[in-house]
C-alpha cells in the first residue's frame, strides 16, 4: 500500500521535469502527506495539468464523500474489474510526483519504525494514480485521487507486500498521454519498480503522527540504525 509520502520539490522544478501547466496553485512543500489532504497531481491529457486534488478517491457516483478514506489505494491487479476504477483507466489518469514514500516496520524494537523509500540519485518518483470529480448537493466539485499499488519489489517487500506503482520513463509517457488505455495495456505499466533504482532509510518516528510536518521528520532519531 501507500499511506504517506513527501512532496517538497519546488513547483517550477516539477513543471520542468513532468511538463505540465499550473495556474494559481497554492502548492507548498509537505513532508508527511496523509490521506484526506490535498496533494499535487499531474493530470493526463493533450495538455498536462497540475492540480491539487484530495487524496482518497470519491467516485462521481458516490453517495457519501467519506468513501474517499477507504479508497486511498487501488490494486493494479483488479483495476479493470472494479467499478470505481475501470472507466477511469481510459481518460482520468494522473501522476503524483513525490520525493519519497513511507512504509513501517511493525516489529522494530521500540515500536513501529518508519522507513523512507526514495529514488536513487534524488530524482522524483512518479506514482501512478486515478482521479475523478464528485459533485455534492450544492453542485460544488470535489476532485480526488487514488494511488495505484502493485506487488512489492524485494527492497520494499522487506517491510510490506505492496508498494505504489512507480512509472519509468516509457510508462510515464503512456500513463500521462492523451490516448485511452485498455486493460491489455496495463501489465507493462504497473509492474514493480526495479529495487536497484531505489534506496531506503529509517526516519524519525514523528512521521507516525500525521499532524507532524517539517523537514526534521526525515532525519533519523539519534538511537536509530537501519534494520536492513
Amino acid at each position: 500500500m501507500c499511506g504517506r509520502f513527501v512532496q517538497k520539490t519546488p513547483l517550477s522544478q516539477l513543471q520542468d521535469e513532468f511538463g505540465f501547466l499550473a495556474e494559481d496553485l497554492d502548492y507548498g512543500p509537505s513532508y508527511n502527506v496523509a490521506p484526506g489532504r490535498e496533494a499535487l497531481a499531474v493530470l493526463a491529457g493533450d495538455v498536462r495539468r497540475g492540480m491539487l486534488p484530495r487524496w482518497g478517491l470519491v467516485p462521481s457516483w458516490a453517495a457519501d464523500p467519506n468513501i474517499g478514506y477507504k479508497m486511498i489505494n487501488a490494486r493494479a491487479e483488479t483495476l479493470a474489474q472494479k467499478p470505481a476504477f475501470k472507466n477511469l483507466i481510459k481518460q482520468k489518469r494522473c501522476v503524483i510526483p513525490v520525493d519519497g514514500f513511507f512504509e513501517w516496520h511493525k516489529d522494530a524494537p521500540g515500536g513501529k519504525q518508519p522507513y523512507l523509500f526514495e529514488r536513487t540519485g534524488g530524482r522524483n518518483l512518479a506514482l501512478a494514480g486515478l482521479w475523478d470529480a464528485w459533485r455534492g448537493p450544492q453542485g460544488r466539485a470535489l476532485i480526488s485521487f487514488t494511488i495505484v499499488t502493485t506487488k512489492a519489489n524485494e527492497l520494499v517487500g522487506r517491510i510490506h507486500e505492496r508498494m505504489p506503482v512507480i512509472l519509468g520513463e516509457a510508462a510515464l509517457e503512456k500513463w500521462l498521454g492523451p490516448s485511452a488505455l485498455q486493460p491489455a495495456d496495463l501489465p507493462g505499466i504497473v509492474s514493480p519498480y526495479p529495487q536497484g533504482r531505489m534506496t531506503s532509510r529509517p526516519v524519525s518516528r514523528r512521521v507516525n503522527l500525521a499532524a507532524n510536518d517539517g523537514p526534521e521528520i526525515l532525519e533519523p532519531d539519534s538511537e536509530q540504525g537501519s534494520l536492513f
